[in-house]
């Protein structure tokens, strides 16, 4: 007699489909899990800013393209990117789809990547001027564009007017800053994720001069609890909002205090 023979799977291929589908089945809750939490984290933070007058972001379905100046085109030959290289490109960015730039940071500043900002309401020479900048906008909006810019807000170049006002004395400009008066100070500033150890944070001008610099000596860092330093925040957004920019990008956020809730704040209240 035949007859069709079934035969059961060996015991150690029938522990694996069970193992190996557990494994799977709790891969992808996981993943929904991430998912959920991502989903309300993000949807808290779009209301918190969308609440902010400061920033009062938009949501929008725009395509937004990020831009180092320096980089990006060239106008005069000088082998450096320009703002007069930009307005130059809008059309290519407009048939592209973008509806939005965001610009690296552009204010006058020492280094090639312009994050140690000397003055906040210049441009950097290589990149051309106010009134090219202004042009900028003005193009850039005639093409439905907004523009963006960076704004460096955790510290400022050591050549800003506000430090060099501050080491040499000045009471109103030295807490625009943080100083080391004692080794308690040490211990106040808060630690964070990218410098375990902040006692290498500050650096010495002399002997009773000890500031506090978490990403370079030529970068001190603001201190952003005194009511003057928010004051000039306030003073240089208004500025480049009165100029036509559409919105900024804060930069280095997560180094302005030690906490999600206290940089919420911070950004809330300004």
């Amino acid at each position: 007699m035949t007859g069709v023979q079934t035969c059961a799977l060996p015991i150690w291929e029938r522990i694996l489909k069970i193992k190996y589908g557990n494994i799977l089945i709790l891969s992808l809750s996981l993943i929904l899990i991430g998912l959920i939490v991502y989903y309300f984290a993000e949807k808290d933070s779009f209301v918190i800013y969308k609440r902010n007058s400061f920033i009062n972001c938009q949501e929008d379905s725009r395509v937004y393209y990020e831009i180092s100046v320096r980089e990006f085109s060239d106008s005069n030959g000088d082998g450096i990117g320009d703002i007069n290289g930009i307005i130059n490109n809008l059309d290519y960015l407009e048939n592209l789809g973008i509806g939005a730039i965001n610009l690296l940071p552009i204010q006058e500043s020492y280094s090639s990547h312009g994050y140690d900002i000397i003055d906040y309401k210049k441009i950097k020479k290589e990149y051309g001027t106010m009134e090219d900048f202004e042009n900028l906008i003005k193009e850039a909006n005639r093409r439905d564009i907004k523009v963006n810019i960076s704004l460096v807000l955790n510290n400022t170049s050591d050549k800003h007017m506000w430090f060099e006002e501050a080491k040499n004395g000045n009471n109103k400009y030295r807490d625009y800053y943080i100083w080391k008066r004692s080794e308690d100070d040490v211990d106040k500033i808060n630690h964070n994720i990218i410098a375990p150890s902040t006692k290498f944070a500050w650096r010495e001008l002399n002997e009773h001069n000890i500031y506090y610099a978490l990403l370079s000596p030529c970068m001190p860092d603001l201190n952003l609890s005194n009511e003057f330093v928010k004051n000039e925040i306030k003073d240089i957004a208004k500025f480049y909002i009165d100029k036509g920019v559409d919105g900024f990008k804060l930069e280095s956020v997560k180094l302005y205090f030690n906490s999600y809730k206290e940089n919420v704040e911070f950004i809330e209240n300004l």
